[in-house]
C-alpha cells in the first residue's frame, strides 16, 4: 500500500489535520479544517465533492527495523501528512480498485469509497485522473496517473 508523487506543481504539505481512523499511505481523506481532523470518504458520493487530499506518509523508521515504505499508515489521533494535487500533477499508486489486466492507459479514474482510486462510468466528481502507465511500485501492480481536474 504505496503512492509515490512523480511531479507536484509545489512541495507544500498539510500537516495540521488528525486521522479519526488508520489512513493507508496512498488514500484519499475529506478533511473538516473545524475540527481538526480528516476521513477517509464512505462513498462515491462524499468522494465526488471539493478539498480531497492524498495522504503521503513518510517512512520515519530506521533501517534496523525492517518496516517497508509501502507498510506506512497514520494511526487514529496521529497527524497526517497530506497533499493538495493540482492539474498536471502526477503520481503512482496501488491503491485502486478495479482488475489490473482490464485497466488501460487513458481511462479516467476518480477517488471512490475507502479512499482509493477507481474507475468512473456516469459520476462527475471534482478530482479526476487520467491513467498515463501501468507499472508497478515495492512489486505491486501500480497506476501512473495524471490529475486532469481539481
Amino acid at each position: 500500500m504505496a503512492v509515490i508523487i512523480n511531479k507536484a506543481t509545489d512541495n507544500v504539505y498539510i500537516g495540521n489535520l488528525k486521522a479519526t481512523a488508520t489512513v493507508t499511505n496512498g488514500a484519499f481523506v475529506a478533511p473538516n479544517y473545524g475540527a481538526g481532523t480528516a476521513v477517509v470518504p464512505v462513498d462515491d458520493t462524499a468522494a465526488d465533492g471539493y478539498g480531497l487530499l492524498l495522504a503521503y506518509a513518510q517512512n520515519t523508521k530506521i533501517e534496523e527495523e525492517a518496516v517497508a515504505d509501502s507498510a506506512t499508515a497514520v494511526v487514529s489521533g496521529e497527524y497526517l501528512r497530506l497533499k493538495a494535487l493540482k492539474v498536471g500533477d502526477t503520481f503512482t499508486t496501488d491503491q485502486f480498485k478495479g482488475t489490473y489486466g482490464s485497466i488501460n492507459v487513458d481511462d479516467i479514474f476518480a477517488v471512490g469509497d475507502a479512499g482509493t482510486i477507481e474507475a468512473i462510468a456516469s459520476r462527475t466528481p471534482v478530482l479526476r485522473f487520467r491513467v498515463v502507465e501501468k507499472t508497478t511500485i515495492y512489486g505491486a501492480n501500480a497506476l501512473k496517473v495524471i490529475v486532469i481536474a481539481n
